[in-house]
């Protein structure tokens, strides 16, 4: 709907590449749009209350906000794009699979702790440690669920919930991030991937580190986001940060200036530019977990194709 509007984009920490609920067909793996709003309705109000729109209308903002985080179906964000056959008339994986996405270049990319700061909110309601973790697993990557621990270990020197931040962080962001990085292989523009690590002076920077947002404020140049409190050296970052968004959003290439070496993405380089204390070209991002999501999400894919075919 947006096609010819832009003419370059910027990402920053992910995109919709996972597998995705459909407005009207239940699929293995997530209900349709319509079936969790009719959940929803009913969890508002309550079996054989009224359900009309009037009535919806007219509940306070707390009790819809306390009834969305009751249970993760009405607020988890991979529940939340939805193929509706206008705004997404297919799923973006898909769409980008087959080269038919705004062939403009990109520039995109992810912080290295994305879920530091996020993860009570799946304790909330998935529990902690191992029991919480497993899960999560299931539900995320349930078709490999019995090789996730190979790379994401409960018995790692950080403690469980640290495998389960990097897991969540890999699925969230650098996953599809890198996905979307390979897709652009279809179109003639360039694709630059990044991995953002610099870690804001906020209060537990030792734990947040490079957490989901940890950009904003150095992009922006507002370096008191989250409370942080800013040094010189985060001032010259923002600066150097900046420079780079104008100089892509102006010429469709982050080099020049301080920067140098960043090439621009293919499947056969996966090439990337690390953006933090030590700035500069690397390749092969975690490609052993990317490669784990995928089979996954490949395998869920293929579970709904075969539902639909067989319906």
């Amino acid at each position: 709907m947006a096609r010819g509007l832009f003419h370059r984009v910027i990402s920053q920490s992910g995109a919709a590449f996972h597998p995705l609920s459909d407005r009207v067909q239940d699929k293995p793996y997530a209900p349709s749009a319509e079936t969790i709003g009719k959940m929803f309705a009913t969890a508002l109000v309550g079996e054989n209350g009224n359900t009309s729109l009037e009535a919806l209308r007219n509940l306070s903002a707390e009790h819809i906000s306390k009834v969305t985080h009751a249970n993760p179906a009405f607020s988890t964000y991979e529940f939340l794009p939805t193929v509706d056959g206008e705004v997404l008339p297919d799923e973006i994986a898909n769409i980008f699979a087959r080269g038919e996405q705004a062939d403009v270049p990109v520039m995109m990319g992810s912080n290295a702790n994305e879920g530091a700061a996020v993860m009570e909110f799946f304790t909330t309601f998935l529990g902690k440690g191992a029991e919480g973790f497993n899960r999560f697993k299931q539900g995320l990557l349930g078709e490999v669920f019995d090789e996730i621990d190979s790379l994401y270990p409960v018995d790692n020197k950080d403690g469980v919930m640290q495998s389960w931040q990097d897991l969540f962080t890999d699925i969230t962001f650098t996953y599809p991030t890198r996905r979307w990085a390979r897709d652009m292989a279809k179109v003639k523009s360039d694709a630059y991937l990044y991995l953002f690590n610099w870690h804001p002076p906020v209060e537990g920077h030792e734990t947040f580190k490079s957490f989901h947002g940890a950009d904003l404020g150095y992009v922006f140049g507002q370096l008191t986001m989250w409370g942080a409190k800013p040094t010189k050296a985060d001032e010259v970052f923002s600066d150097f940060i900046a420079e780079t968004w104008v100089r892509f959003a102006t010429t469709g290439n982050p080099n020049g200036g301080n920067l140098k070496g960043w090439q621009a993405f293919t499947p056969e380089n996966e090439a990337y530019y690390i953006l933090g204390p030590k700035s500069g070209p690397a390749e092969n991002l975690n490609l052993e977990k990317m490669a784990l999501v995928e089979k996954a999400w490949s395998k869920r894919r293929a579970s709904a194709n075969h539902q639909q075919k067989s319906e």
